[in-house]
């Protein structure tokens, strides 16, 4: 699977645990694609954010070699 396939699935078919797909629901993510548009810096701050959801992105990216996918895009600085 490539970053762009990654980045276009929906959430609830990327074989992820109930719990990150309900955080992602909160959140108003439905594919990796919407995560990915805002960067680290601003999901941090996400009410409904967790380290837990984060660490089972990281692995599942990590899984892909696509943890570039989550850097912060160019232009947005933080803070």
């Amino acid at each position: 699977m490539n970053a762009r396939e990654i980045a276009g699935l929906p959430v609830g078919e990327l074989g992820l645990s109930a719990e990150f797909r309900v955080r992602c629901e909160l959140m108003g993510f439905r594919c990796l694609g919407d995560v990915f548009a805002l960067g680290p810096e601003e999901l941090v701050t996400l009410p409904d954010f967790s380290y837990g959801w984060l660490g089972e992105l990281v692995s599942f990216l990590l899984k892909y070699q696509a943890l570039h996918l989550l850097q912060a895009r160019a232009g947005k600085s933080p803070g």
